[in-house]
């Protein structure tokens, strides 16, 4: 029969087991980007030219977790994203509204002579930068 002193060390080890298994970190594996050129049929409006902060979903940050969204949205002659709506994104769906929200304050060159562009499809990747 196992005594006090021995129960005490059972649960603190299986706490510490338990405790173990909680904080592990699951990295999933993030699909290819789509290849933006072709979905946009050449059309290219470069970079975004303003600066947006990108903001990062807390739990994929904490594990480390990039990933990308693609969103399909029309650019008006100012180089506006309106109309968004998520397409795809890999590997987890935790990054589409923080993609979405970067959209809507992202800003692209103007489209030539101030046409209205529809459904151009626009890459958000999230990335970790690691410091060493």
């Amino acid at each position: 029969m196992i005594g006090r002193q021995g129960m005490k060390i059972f649960i603190g080890v299986l706490f510490l087991i338990l405790l173990t298994g909680c904080t592990s970190i699951y990295i999933r594996e993030i699909r290819p980007k789509p290849d933006i050129s072709a979905l946009n049929n050449g059309v290219d409006l470069g970079s975004v030219v303003n600066s947006p902060q990108q903001l990062y979903p807390k739990k994929e940050h904490s594990r480390q977790q990039g990933g990308w969204v693609l969103l399909a949205v029309d650019v008006n002659s100012e180089g506006v994203l309106n109309n968004i709506k998520p397409i795809d994104y890999s590997p987890t769906k935790n990054f589409v509204p923080y993609a979405v929200k970067y959209a809507r304050e992202a800003k692209l060159n103007k489209p030539e002579e101030g046409e209205v562009i529809k459904n151009y499809y626009f890459l958000v990747v999230f990335e970790i930068w690691k410091h060493e």
